[in-house]
Protein backbone atom coordinates (compact mmCIF):
# COMPACT_ATOMS: atom_id res chain seq x y z
CA UNK A 1 0.00 0.00 0.00
CA UNK A 2 1.80 3.29 -1.34
CA UNK A 3 2.77 5.49 1.49
CA UNK A 4 1.23 8.75 0.30
CA UNK A 5 -2.18 6.81 1.00
CA UNK A 6 -1.68 6.16 4.28
CA UNK A 7 -0.38 8.96 5.29
CA UNK A 8 -3.23 11.31 3.94
CA UNK A 9 -5.81 8.66 5.15
CA UNK A 10 -4.44 8.59 8.46
CA UNK A 11 -3.33 12.50 9.22
CA UNK A 12 -6.44 13.87 10.64
CA UNK A 13 -8.56 12.71 13.56
CA UNK A 14 -6.03 10.32 14.50
CA UNK A 15 -5.18 10.43 18.02
CA UNK A 16 -1.40 10.63 18.87
CA UNK A 17 -0.35 7.12 19.56
CA UNK A 18 -3.01 5.29 18.38
CA UNK A 19 -2.57 1.74 16.37
CA UNK A 20 -2.82 3.70 13.17
CA UNK A 21 -0.01 5.76 13.74
CA UNK A 22 1.92 2.91 15.35
CA UNK A 23 0.60 0.36 12.65
CA UNK A 24 1.90 3.53 10.06
CA UNK A 25 5.87 3.75 11.79
CA UNK A 26 6.08 -0.34 11.90
CA UNK A 27 5.45 -0.79 7.94
CA UNK A 28 7.42 2.75 6.62
CA UNK A 29 10.42 3.25 8.95
CA UNK A 30 11.12 6.95 9.45
CA UNK A 31 13.97 7.53 6.89
CA UNK A 32 16.72 9.95 7.51
CA UNK A 33 16.78 12.97 5.77
CA UNK A 34 16.52 16.91 6.38
CA UNK A 35 13.61 18.81 6.14
CA UNK A 36 13.72 22.69 8.03
CA UNK A 37 12.47 26.03 7.13
CA UNK A 38 14.20 28.64 4.61
CA UNK A 39 13.26 32.12 4.17
CA UNK A 40 13.75 33.16 0.45
CA UNK A 41 13.92 37.07 -0.57
CA UNK A 42 12.36 37.69 -3.75
CA UNK A 43 12.70 40.37 -6.29
CA UNK A 44 10.76 43.29 -4.39
CA UNK A 45 12.32 42.26 -1.13
CA UNK A 46 9.15 39.80 0.38
CA UNK A 47 10.46 37.11 2.55
CA UNK A 48 8.94 34.09 1.11
CA UNK A 49 8.85 31.05 4.10
CA UNK A 50 9.00 27.54 2.75
CA UNK A 51 10.53 24.08 4.06
CA UNK A 52 12.73 22.05 2.23
CA UNK A 53 13.09 18.41 2.53
CA UNK A 54 16.22 16.94 1.38
CA UNK A 55 17.05 12.90 0.68
CA UNK A 56 19.72 11.69 3.47
CA UNK A 57 21.96 10.02 0.65
CA UNK A 58 25.21 12.22 -1.59
CA UNK A 59 24.48 13.48 -4.65
CA UNK A 60 22.44 15.98 -6.58
CA UNK A 61 18.87 15.25 -7.12
CA UNK A 62 15.92 16.07 -8.95
CA UNK A 63 13.76 18.74 -7.00
CA UNK A 64 9.75 20.05 -7.15
CA UNK A 65 8.54 22.77 -5.84
CA UNK A 66 5.13 23.02 -4.41
CA UNK A 67 2.84 26.14 -4.91
CA UNK A 68 -0.60 26.53 -2.56
CA UNK A 69 -3.84 27.78 -3.39
CA UNK A 70 -5.24 30.94 -2.31
CA UNK A 71 -5.78 31.50 1.51
CA UNK A 72 -3.58 28.15 1.68
CA UNK A 73 -0.15 27.39 2.56
CA UNK A 74 2.85 25.05 2.65
CA UNK A 75 1.93 22.99 5.44
CA UNK A 76 -0.83 21.61 3.11
CA UNK A 77 -1.45 17.99 4.26
CA UNK A 78 -2.21 16.45 0.35
CA UNK A 79 1.50 18.32 -0.20
CA UNK A 80 3.47 16.32 2.57
CA UNK A 81 1.77 13.26 2.08
CA UNK A 82 3.58 14.18 -1.32
CA UNK A 83 6.45 15.07 -0.06
CA UNK A 84 6.38 12.09 2.17
CA UNK A 85 6.45 9.73 -0.93
CA UNK A 86 9.43 11.60 -2.57
CA UNK A 87 11.36 12.39 0.27
CA UNK A 88 14.21 9.48 -0.01
CA UNK A 89 15.24 10.71 -3.81
CA UNK A 90 14.08 14.37 -4.86
CA UNK A 91 14.30 17.55 -2.94
CA UNK A 92 11.21 19.27 -2.18
CA UNK A 93 10.41 23.02 -1.02
CA UNK A 94 6.84 24.10 -0.43
CA UNK A 95 6.49 27.71 -0.28
CA UNK A 96 3.75 30.21 1.66
CA UNK A 97 3.39 32.65 -1.15
CA UNK A 98 3.55 36.65 0.05
CA UNK A 99 0.59 37.68 2.28
CA UNK A 100 0.29 33.58 3.22
CA UNK A 101 1.08 32.22 6.68
CA UNK A 102 4.64 32.75 7.42
CA UNK A 103 5.70 34.88 4.75
CA UNK A 104 5.66 38.88 5.04
CA UNK A 105 3.55 41.23 2.72
CA UNK A 106 -0.31 41.86 2.63
CA UNK A 107 -2.54 39.47 1.85
CA UNK A 108 -4.74 42.12 0.84
CA UNK A 109 -2.04 43.11 -1.95
CA UNK A 110 -2.26 39.75 -3.57
CA UNK A 111 -1.60 39.52 -7.52
CA UNK A 112 -0.41 36.61 -9.84
CA UNK A 113 2.95 38.86 -10.95
CA UNK A 114 3.94 38.67 -7.50
CA UNK A 115 2.82 34.97 -6.73
CA UNK A 116 5.15 34.37 -9.90
CA UNK A 117 7.89 37.01 -8.29
CA UNK A 118 7.67 34.32 -5.52
CA UNK A 119 7.89 30.99 -7.41
CA UNK A 120 10.81 32.21 -9.46
CA UNK A 121 12.74 32.97 -6.03
CA UNK A 122 11.76 29.83 -5.20
CA UNK A 123 13.44 28.05 -8.18
CA UNK A 124 16.27 30.33 -8.30
CA UNK A 125 16.67 29.29 -4.78
CA UNK A 126 16.39 25.26 -5.61
CA UNK A 127 18.75 25.68 -8.41
CA UNK A 128 21.41 26.96 -5.97
CA UNK A 129 21.18 24.06 -3.52
CA UNK A 130 24.29 21.67 -3.92
CA UNK A 131 22.24 18.52 -3.27
CA UNK A 132 19.85 19.65 -6.64
CA UNK A 133 20.44 18.99 -10.71
CA UNK A 134 18.86 22.29 -11.58
CA UNK A 135 18.67 20.61 -15.42
CA UNK A 136 15.47 18.56 -13.80
CA UNK A 137 13.07 20.46 -12.23
CA UNK A 138 9.28 19.88 -11.20
CA UNK A 139 6.51 21.81 -10.21
CA UNK A 140 2.65 21.33 -8.44
CA UNK A 141 0.57 24.02 -8.24
CA UNK A 142 -2.79 23.60 -6.53
CA UNK A 143 -5.65 26.60 -7.76
CA UNK A 144 -4.09 30.12 -7.72
CA UNK A 145 -0.71 28.04 -7.56
CA UNK A 146 -1.64 26.29 -10.63
CA UNK A 147 -2.14 29.07 -12.48
CA UNK A 148 1.10 30.28 -11.12
CA UNK A 149 2.77 27.03 -12.24
CA UNK A 150 1.68 27.27 -15.69
CA UNK A 151 3.61 30.51 -16.49
CA UNK A 152 6.42 29.74 -14.39
CA UNK A 153 6.55 26.56 -16.67
CA UNK A 154 5.97 28.09 -19.80
CA UNK A 155 9.12 30.22 -19.23
CA UNK A 156 11.80 27.69 -17.96
CA UNK A 157 13.13 24.91 -20.18
CA UNK A 158 14.57 23.14 -16.83
CA UNK A 159 11.32 22.24 -15.47
CA UNK A 160 10.71 18.77 -17.22
CA UNK A 161 7.72 17.85 -14.87
CA UNK A 162 4.29 19.79 -13.93
CA UNK A 163 1.61 18.97 -11.88
CA UNK A 164 -1.29 20.92 -12.00
CA UNK A 165 -4.58 20.52 -9.35
CA UNK A 166 -7.81 22.46 -9.92
CA UNK A 167 -5.96 24.82 -11.65
CA UNK A 168 -7.11 28.12 -13.03
CA UNK A 169 -6.33 28.15 -16.48
CA UNK A 170 -7.70 31.21 -17.10
CA UNK A 171 -9.00 34.17 -14.43
CA UNK A 172 -10.87 36.43 -17.55
CA UNK A 173 -12.80 32.74 -17.80
CA UNK A 174 -13.10 32.13 -13.50
CA UNK A 175 -13.84 35.97 -13.39
CA UNK A 176 -16.88 35.61 -15.42
CA UNK A 177 -18.36 31.92 -13.39
CA UNK A 178 -17.54 33.68 -9.88
CA UNK A 179 -19.02 37.18 -10.41
CA UNK A 180 -21.83 39.16 -12.19
CA UNK A 181 -20.92 42.44 -14.06
CA UNK A 182 -22.23 44.11 -11.38
CA UNK A 183 -20.03 42.38 -8.50
CA UNK A 184 -17.42 43.50 -10.77
CA UNK A 185 -17.29 46.96 -11.13
CA UNK A 186 -18.14 46.82 -7.51
CA UNK A 187 -14.98 45.53 -6.36
CA UNK A 188 -13.55 47.71 -8.85
CA UNK A 189 -15.53 51.16 -7.44
CA UNK A 190 -15.24 50.36 -3.45
CA UNK A 191 -11.48 49.16 -4.42
CA UNK A 192 -11.87 45.72 -2.88
CA UNK A 193 -13.81 42.84 -2.56
CA UNK A 194 -14.02 40.30 0.30
CA UNK A 195 -13.33 36.59 -0.65
CA UNK A 196 -14.44 33.62 1.82
CA UNK A 197 -11.99 31.04 2.99
CA UNK A 198 -13.64 28.11 1.93
CA UNK A 199 -11.91 26.27 5.02
CA UNK A 200 -12.22 28.37 7.85
CA UNK A 201 -15.03 30.57 6.60
CA UNK A 202 -13.36 33.76 7.50
CA UNK A 203 -13.62 36.95 5.61
CA UNK A 204 -10.22 38.07 3.36
CA UNK A 205 -10.43 41.63 1.43
CA UNK A 206 -8.59 41.87 -1.98
CA UNK A 207 -7.58 44.83 -3.63
CA UNK A 208 -9.11 45.36 -7.00
CA UNK A 209 -5.70 45.44 -8.46
CA UNK A 210 -5.94 41.46 -8.50
CA UNK A 211 -8.44 41.70 -10.98
CA UNK A 212 -6.55 43.79 -13.33
CA UNK A 213 -3.72 42.04 -12.65
CA UNK A 214 -4.65 38.50 -13.26
CA UNK A 215 -6.59 39.17 -16.14
CA UNK A 216 -3.45 40.90 -18.03
CA UNK A 217 -2.64 36.93 -18.46
CA UNK A 218 -4.03 34.19 -20.27
CA UNK A 219 -2.91 30.82 -18.98
CA UNK A 220 -3.98 28.75 -22.30
CA UNK A 221 -2.32 30.79 -24.45
CA UNK A 222 1.02 30.22 -21.89
CA UNK A 223 0.09 26.76 -21.93
CA UNK A 224 1.02 26.28 -25.17
CA UNK A 225 4.66 26.95 -24.92
CA UNK A 226 5.03 24.26 -22.29
CA UNK A 227 7.23 21.37 -22.81
CA UNK A 228 7.39 19.77 -19.66
CA UNK A 229 6.01 16.41 -19.07
CA UNK A 230 2.64 17.22 -17.51
CA UNK A 231 -0.44 15.80 -15.12
CA UNK A 232 -3.85 17.43 -14.88
CA UNK A 233 -6.01 16.49 -11.97
CA UNK A 234 -9.30 17.94 -11.80
CA UNK A 235 -12.67 17.15 -9.14
CA UNK A 236 -15.90 16.79 -11.55
CA UNK A 237 -17.64 18.48 -8.66
CA UNK A 238 -15.35 21.67 -8.41
CA UNK A 239 -17.55 24.53 -8.05
CA UNK A 240 -15.18 26.86 -7.51
CA UNK A 241 -12.97 26.07 -10.49
CA UNK A 242 -14.70 24.77 -13.65
CA UNK A 243 -13.72 21.22 -14.82
CA UNK A 244 -13.51 23.39 -18.17
CA UNK A 245 -10.24 24.88 -17.37
CA UNK A 246 -8.53 21.76 -17.06
CA UNK A 247 -9.98 20.29 -20.19
CA UNK A 248 -8.70 23.13 -22.07
CA UNK A 249 -5.66 23.19 -20.00
CA UNK A 250 -5.05 19.89 -21.68
CA UNK A 251 -5.90 20.84 -25.77
CA UNK A 252 -3.17 23.47 -24.81
CA UNK A 253 -0.39 21.69 -23.27
CA UNK A 254 1.32 19.10 -25.92
CA UNK A 255 0.91 15.61 -24.17
CA UNK A 256 -0.65 16.61 -21.25
CA UNK A 257 -2.85 13.99 -19.37
CA UNK A 258 -6.23 14.45 -17.48
CA UNK A 259 -6.89 12.69 -14.92
CA UNK A 260 -10.72 13.58 -13.59
CA UNK A 261 -11.72 12.88 -9.85
CA UNK A 262 -15.42 11.89 -9.56
CA UNK A 263 -17.23 13.63 -7.04
CA UNK A 264 -14.84 15.43 -5.69
CA UNK A 265 -14.43 19.45 -5.64
CA UNK A 266 -12.20 21.95 -5.32
CA UNK A 267 -10.88 21.03 -1.62
CA UNK A 268 -10.56 17.34 -2.46
CA UNK A 269 -12.65 16.68 1.11
CA UNK A 270 -15.24 14.03 -0.51
CA UNK A 271 -13.23 10.52 -0.53
CA UNK A 272 -9.93 10.05 1.36
CA UNK A 273 -9.29 7.04 -0.31
CA UNK A 274 -9.88 8.60 -3.68
CA UNK A 275 -7.51 11.75 -2.80
CA UNK A 276 -4.86 9.08 -1.44
CA UNK A 277 -4.97 7.44 -4.92
CA UNK A 278 -4.69 10.65 -6.51
CA UNK A 279 -1.97 11.41 -4.33
CA UNK A 280 0.04 8.43 -5.47
CA UNK A 281 -0.23 8.76 -8.84
CA UNK A 282 0.99 12.08 -8.18
CA UNK A 283 4.27 10.92 -6.59
CA UNK A 284 4.58 8.72 -9.55
CA UNK A 285 4.05 10.64 -11.99
CA UNK A 286 7.32 12.66 -10.75
CA UNK A 287 9.14 9.99 -9.96
CA UNK A 288 8.76 8.66 -13.68
CA UNK A 289 9.43 11.71 -14.97
CA UNK A 290 12.30 13.38 -12.81
CA UNK A 291 14.38 10.64 -11.62
CA UNK A 292 17.02 8.35 -14.01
Amino acid sequence: MPLAYLRFCLSEKMPEGSAGIIYLNILYPVFVMAKHHVFIKSSDNIRIAGILSTPGKPGKHPAVLFLHGFLSGKDSKKTHAIIDELKDDIVCLAIDFRGHKESTGNIREITLTGCLDDARAAIDFLRDQPEVNPARLGVYGSSLGGATAIHLAAEISAIRALVLVAAVGDFKELNTHEFSPESIALWQDEGYIEFTNLETGKKVPVDSAFLADTCAYDGYVAARRIKARTLICHGDADNVVPLSHAKKLRQAIPGAMLKIIHNEGHLFTASKRTVGAMLDDIASFFKEALLP
